[in-house]
């Protein structure tokens, strides 16, 4: 058998006929014709005859690409404005690309993975969504792609499309291994520059009025996110890294029951900076509680009543300035933070002592005091690891400090990848806050000088058309204002389509969401299991609590396990008072996997269809160990 190829012109596997001129004589039919043709050949004596052709009517299935919004989700929970969707798309390429070069890829296979880089997300019913299959494409050209890729999808809670094997030479993985050394050496001050350049970011948009000042904090902004968040990637790249390595060296002493052990060995991580909310939250309850004048208003008082009383009537300085310091440094950090238009605690103070309110009905539970406690289980794990180890290697002594040895190295790494990971988020929620105050006053700026009908316009354009509005240099000014109305006409309608959160499509062929439902909805009929990917160990029975927002806090009761679609900052308050988490989406470092593991509660993310196949007050057994939920017949 053999392979002609008409567009590189060569033939696969070696055949004593010459194809030349019979590949030309059909390049000339189908230049004639001007579609492709099924053409039926013979040859006779050397000479190649055209018997007959017909057209060919059925396409043939081009690429297959495989979609999910999984952890995504977390960030950009909503429908995507055109303006967010046009820094996402081009920032997601430099992130995959920086990272690349950094990590010594050849040139020349990032130049073939041009397409792969541009084409890391798209966007269904205005919603983000990861292509897998491009960064799977980019995973490959990585030397120990298949660690790589593992990591990265337990990473993003991933697991259903195919992977992408390649050879890489020996000389490119000992270039990989020497930038791995070269940027863990410089971690701790590569996040603390990107710490550094958000807040000298926040300072300048702070400080911004004139029309020249907010061109110039665009331009900033940008440079940060296409060209300086390598500094946060990093942070990304050995949270995902180590985490993997971890998990592969646990299921060498543990196997099946690795998961278990490994989310074990990294909670309660000491200073983990997204506990730092819930444990400000609990003292600012305490301080109220402590001040029966203020407790009184507290209750009495609707929120926004009580947050103008603290600010312009009453003497509290303690508690208005513990109030004012929370908003002031963690008010941006809500739920859907880089979504530039989601409203936050800074914008919408009252919305906080709302928080406060519901966090002082729900059962007292002192954080600190928690995470102390997981944090002298997780010591008592890792010395049952070493017992293991010992036991293992028997009279082996010295193999055993080395595996030991080894072992103290990979938490150490991986607590400090979490860790760097989460000082860097902070700051990008912080610098997507200031971006989105940027933008609000770009667009009354814009309003004023004509450039725009309306200030929010500006958030149905494309980031380079903010940039050309700004340089004043835009090529079809006369259009602008009725393309603007045809766009928004279009996201309001395309907004509220529905995909699954994980489908495929061709390429060259726009997926239909009521096909693709359709088919999910067959697909979930016959899988009547519940199981998803073990983030923090433990087994736990409970009864199962369905919360479709943090706002629905109130039905929980101290030891429920929460069963919900997705959590993010926002659900920081709930997580001393809960047993177990049920979550349908995120991976091993989505916000919900790192703060149950703070908190040592048993944890399952990725659970598909979890909000629809857990009732209300079912009685459910929760086995974190081994991933899997049973609902328990009493």
């Amino acid at each position: 058998s053999f392979t002609a190829s008409i567009t590189s012109n060569t033939i696969v596997n070696n055949t004593p006929i010459s194809f030349k001129d019979g590949i030309k004589q059909a390049k000339k039919l189908e230049h004639f014709y001007g579609f492709p043709l099924d053409i039926e050949w013979a040859i006779k004596n050397n000479v190649f005859y055209i018997v007959q052709s017909r057209p060919i009517t059925t396409n043939a299935k081009s690429k297959k690409i495989y979609w999910s919004n999984t952890n995504v989700n977390e960030n950009y929970p909503d429908a995507l404005t055109p303006l967010l969707y046009s820094i996402a798309r081009d920032s997601y390429y430099h992130y995959f690309k920086n990272l690349s070069k950094l990590f010594q890829i050849p040139e020349a296979k990032i130049a073939v993975l041009e397409p792969s880089y541009a084409n890391v997300i798209g966007a269904f019913g205005c919603k983000m969504y990861y292509n897998m299959s491009s960064i799977h494409e980019i995973i490959s050209a990585s030397p120990f792609s298949e660690t790589l890729g593992k990591s990265f999808d337990n990473f993003v809670g991933y697991a259903e499309s195919e992977k992408i094997q390649k050879k890489i030479g020996v000389g490119n993985k000992l270039k990989f291994i020497r930038a791995v050394f070269k940027f863990n050496s410089k971690l701790e001050t590569t996040v603390t520059d990107f710490e550094t350049l958000a807040l000298e970011y926040a300072k300048k948009v702070d400080s911004a009025i004139s029309f020249d000042e907010l061109r110039l904090c665009f331009h900033a902004f940008i440079e940060i996110r296409m060209h300086s968040w390598y500094k946060a990637s990093l942070a990304d790249f050995f949270a995902m890294l180590y985490h993997g390595m971890l998990g592969k060296y646990c299921k060498k002493f543990y196997g099946s029951e690795a998961e278990g052990i490994h989310n074990k060995l990294i909670q309660a991580i000491p200073g983990l900076i997204s506990s730092n909310p819930i444990i400000l939250i609990y003292k600012i309850k305490c301080a109220i509680r402590k001040n029966e004048m203020v407790y009184t208003k507290f209750n009495s008082l609707s929120a926004l009543a009580f947050y103008h009383w603290l600010n312009e009537s009453s003497n509290e300085l303690e508690i208005k300035n513990l109030i004012q310091d929370y908003i002031d440094n963690w008010g941006y950090r809500c739920s859907g933070e880089l979504m530039l238009t989601t409203k936050n605690y800074c914008e919408e103070p009252e919305k906080f002592i709302e928080l406060l309110k519901q966090y002082d009905s729900l059962p007292d539970s002192d954080p600190e005091a928690l995470i102390a406690l997981k944090f002298e289980e997780r010591k008592s794990h890792i010395a049952d690891f070493k017992k293991r180890i010992y036991s293992k290697n028997g009279v082996l002594f010295p193999v055993s400090l080395i595996q030991i040895g080894i072992l103290n190295l990979l938490i150490k790494l991986a607590i400090k990848g979490i860790a760097s990971r989460e000082r860097v988020r902070l700051k990008q929620a912080l610098i997507y806050f200031k971006f989105k105050q940027l933008i609000n006053k770009s667009g009354i700026e814009f309003q004023k000088r004509n450039l725009l009908l309306h200030a929010d316009d500006i958030f149905y354009l494309s980031y380079q058309e903010i940039v050309e509005h700004f340089s004043t240099s835009y090529m079809l000014t006369s259009s602008i204002n009725k393309r603007i109305t045809t766009v928004r006409e279009a996201f309001e309608l395309n907004k509220n389509i529905q995909f699954p959160d994980d489908f495929s499509s061709h390429l060259g062929e726009y997926p239909i969401a009521e096909k693709l439902n359709q088919q999910k909805n067959e697909s979930q009929n016959s899988k009547n299991a519940i199981v998803g990917l073990s983030v923090c160990g433990g087994i736990i029975k409970g009864r199962a609590k369905v919360l479709s927002s943090v706002m629905e806090a109130s039905k929980l009761e101290l030891g429920d396990i929460l069963v919900t679609r997705q959590t993010d900052p926002g659900w920081v308050v709930v997580f001393p008072l809960i047993s177990g988490l049920i979550v349908e989406r995120g991976g091993m470092l989505s916000h919900g996997a790192i703060v149950s593991r703070e908190f040592g509660i048993p944890a399952i993310v990725g659970v598909e269809n979890a909000t629809l196949k857990i009732k209300d007050n079912d009685l459910i057994l929760l086995n974190a160990d081994t991933g899997e939920i049973t609902i328990v017949n009493e």
